[in-house]
């Protein structure tokens, strides 16, 4: 469905007529590679502040067998999105098997608990740093519960859609 949702978006007109509020936007962005993941499929771009971003560029769009840390590339992306914001010992343990269950079905959703730096309602997007890892950033869509009551400083647990590559050239440095 989200790769219709994408097809449909780009063959309406350019990334900038999208509103900004939601995960559907479409990023442009140049950056360093700061990691590749080659069985995951997984490149970490960092930006000229040294912010990263963690972004799977699926096979047909690029070869990441191809880039290695410090090559110069520039991607359009998908940012990642939020599936579900819990708090601590949320949801039961029947509700996390469903969960493990359909992330299993999903390779691109992926977990992660930490404590929210930031919250952003009008942008629907939190930041959130996990235990022992780099910030956050995800798109909440207005059908994930538990967002309306999220504040700074929480606790949460969330499940993610990775930020998915739809194009990726590497450029000279």
């Amino acid at each position: 469905m989200k790769r219709f949702l994408i097809a449909v978006l780009l063959a309406c007109g350019p990334a900038a007529a999208l509103p900004p509020l939601y995960p559907t936007e479409i990023v442009s962005a140049r950056g360093e590679v700061g990691a590749v993941d080659r069985t995951t499929r997984v490149v970490t771009l960092r930006d000229r502040s040294g912010r990263g971003v963690e972004i799977l560029v699926p096979e047909e769009v690029f070869d990441v067998s191809r880039l290695a840390p410090g090559s110069v590339v520039e991607v359009q992306y998908v940012p990642a999105s939020a599936s579900s914001i819990s708090r601590p010992g949320a949801p039961s343990a029947a509700e996390e098997r469903a969960l493990a269950a359909a992330d299993a079905s999903t390779p691109s959703t992926v977990a992660a608990s930490g404590r929210v730096v930031s919250v952003d309602r009008a942008r629907r997007e939190l930041v959130l740093l996990p235990d022992g890892g780099a910030p956050l950033r995800l798109g909440v869509e207005p059908s994930v519960p538990g967002f309306d009551g999220t504040r700074e400083g929480d606790l949460v647990s969330v499940r993610f859609v990775r930020a998915h590559a739809l194009s990726l050239t590497p450029k000279p440095q």
